[in-house]
């Protein structure tokens, strides 16, 4: 990909780039109750930016084989979507139940366990979103100029920034720090498979699985 830009276009596609994620994750930062009206901002530029440059859309990680790509994933999958998700909670249970009140109550504006179905539709749309705004939009641009090591663990820290929350700064940095680990797996998925659907599902899953285990661990 990065071969096809000249010079100057490559300068200006990482000034884009570099505005989008800092005006983006800042406001969602500031305005984290907004998110998903700032996520609006990332999805329209890198679909008018898509048809200026005349990129496919098997360019920016829309793709068909979500199975052969899954499968081709599958250990990164368990790890992160089933294993991380169960154990996770319930080490935080007995172990840390102040990081897991700190997490619970980030996810506060969740709806409870009466709206399941609702709950669901928010997680499919939301996780969408985001996996489309961090991986198929700045992990793919920044590896255009960082390794793609790289280009996983900055997203991923900017991902974790956009879950910051108030709170006792230590237990709010493990929270992010959460996150970031769970981010580091989707985009390392979709680094394997430049399949933004194949981390879609993983992180769809991986939060379904682990809202699915909050409400478990509150019920006891």
């Amino acid at each position: 990909m990065t071969e096809r830009l000249l010079p100057n276009h490559s300068r200006r596609v990482l000034y884009e780039i570099s505005a989008v994620m800092i005006i983006s994750v800042g406001l969602i930062i500031l305005l984290p109750s907004l998110r998903i009206i700032i996520y609006f901002l990332p999805l329209a530029y890198l679909l008018v930016e898509r048809r200026l440059r005349h990129r496919s859309w098997n360019e920016v990680g829309f793709k068909h084989g979500l199975i052969k790509d899954l499968a081709n994933n599958w250990y990164l999958f368990i790890i992160v979507a089933i294993i991380i998700q169960i154990t996770v909670p319930v080490l935080l249970k007995f172990f840390w139940p102040e990081l897991l009140d700190q997490i619970l109550g980030r996810l506060s504006n969740l709806p409870g366990s009466e709206v399941i179905a609702g709950t669901v539709v928010l997680i499919i749309i939301g996780s969408l979103v985001e996996e489309v705004t961090f991986r198929s939009l700045f992990q793919e641009r920044i590896g255009w100029f960082l390794s793609q090591f790289a280009a996983i663990l900055f997203v991923s820290l900017l991902f974790a920034l956009s879950h910051i929350t108030v709170g006792n700064p230590f237990l709010v940095g493990a929270d992010i720090g959460l996150v970031f680990i769970d981010s580091c797996f989707y985009g390392l998925i979709f680094s394997r498979s430049r399949n933004v659907m194949v981390s879609w599902f993983t992180h769809m899953t991986a939060d379904i699985i682990g809202y699915a285990m909050l409400l478990v661990i509150l019920s006891l």
